[in-house]
């Protein structure tokens, strides 16, 4: 049954919220309050808001993918009892997400992840995980090779998986989204000094605008418990930059840098980091669970 209870989070990783041609007012306003109940983990407001807007506008894409995602948020924290009847109803959301709108990419995204993780009592299906890749590359050639590099690492395939992340990378040279997706497979691998290679090219290489080499860096330094010094440094470079659309808030970036500070035994240190995270996001649960937990 944990199984379920992980379907439900994996769909959420990655969130965007793009802004449809055909999108009304009324459904942007809806998306966003939703969106805000989440990330307030008030999540049956965010589904009675989804509800109520699915009622409203029926063939809005958008308002189901949201709708599903809140469906999603509550069963992380549902009885074994509830898991079951949300996973339904948040598969069946972003089907239909999927199906008013074939090239909605993110509907076609979380899918994936959901038939990928989910038990076939709840329509798991690793068949239908590679139909929802195949479209995805008909739309988004580096979202689709991505996609396809998680089908084949949930099959156990790890070379096959590594090639089509490096061909996200090859469909977008200068972008993040590949070499964000192929240095997170290094890291998940412990492979860190791939993922070192990967990114400090990047920082070479790169847009000097573009902080993100920076950020993964220090990442890497904090997940493989070494060059912490660097790390910190690295994490301070991004600091320095503001950030681009969908690069990681410096929220996150304070919160890590605090992670960091402990490993080294500056606790002081990430206090202040800690509670600088939480001064730019009050919601920051990481945040407040390590300063909490190392006394702050």
């Amino acid at each position: 049954m944990r199984v379920i209870r992980n379907v439900l989070v994996v769909a959420l990783a990655t969130w965007s919220v793009p802004a449809f041609a055909d999108q009304t007012a009324d459904t942007d306003k809806a998306i966003s309050e939703i969106r805000a109940f989440i990330e307030k983990d008030d999540v049956d407001a965010a589904i009675a808001r989804g509800e109520k807007a699915v009622a409203a506008e029926p063939d809005s894409s958008q308002a189901w993918l949201w709708l599903g995602r809140a469906y999603g948020r509550k069963g992380q924290k549902a009885s074994i009892f509830s898991q079951l009847g949300l996973a339904r109803k948040c598969k069946a959301a972003f089907e239909k997400s999927a199906a008013l709108d074939p090239k909605n990419v993110d509907a076609r995204v979380d899918l994936v992840s959901y038939y990928l993780q989910a038990p076939g009592l709840v329509g798991g299906s690793k068949e239908k995980a590679k139909e929802q890749a195949a479209e995805i590359l008909k739309l988004d050639a580096v979202r689709g090779h991505i996609v396809l590099g998680s089908v084949l690492a949930a099959e156990k395939d790890l070379a096959g998986a590594e090639a089509e992340l490096k061909k996200a990378v090859e469909a977008e040279p200068n972008g993040f989204r590949g070499a964000n997706a192929l240095g997170g497979f290094y890291i998940n691998q412990k492979r860190w000094a791939d993922a070192r290679a990967l990114w400090q090219k990047r920082l070479e290489s790169g847009d000097p605008a573009d902080a993100m080499p920076h950020y993964q860096l220090a990442r890497i330094a904090l997940f493989s418990d070494s060059d912490l010094e660097k790390g910190v440094e690295q994490m301070k470079a991004y600091l320095a930059v503001p950030p681009l659309p969908e690069r990681p808030t410096w929220a996150d970036a304070h919160w890590r840098l605090g992670l960091l500070y402990e490993k080294l035994g500056r606790k002081d240190d990430a206090r202040v980091e800690f509670r600088e995270a939480l001064k730019l996001n009050a919601g920051h649960a990481q945040a407040q669970k390590d300063l909490k937990r190392i006394g702050g």
